[in-house]
């Protein structure tokens, strides 16, 4: 999984969800997980420790993601606060 497969997830629960989409990062992590241990099962890394590669994964692409989800999360605030 690289990070193009992880914002590709992401824009696909967006287009389900909408301006709720932050409600669902859980969910969307637990997809990513999934994705990325199956990856990782074809190649698997010298120490055999999924876990650990997970979350070099998720450090490293979380925060190239975290300001697109911060924007959306800011833009679907402002919204339910107009629409109120």
């Amino acid at each position: 999984m690289k990070f193009e497969d992880l914002k590709n997830l992401y824009l696909k629960k967006k287009e389900q969800s909408g301006v709720d989409t932050y409600k669902h990062i859980s969910n969307l992590l637990k997809e990513a997980k999934e994705i990325h241990k199956q990856d990782w099962l074809k190649h698997p890394t010298p120490n055999g420790d999924h876990k650990q590669s997970w979350r070099a994964f998720k450090g490293k692409n979380i925060v190239s993601s975290n300001k697109s989800l911060q924007r959306t999360a800011i833009a679907a605030a402002e919204l339910n606060r107009y629409a109120a």
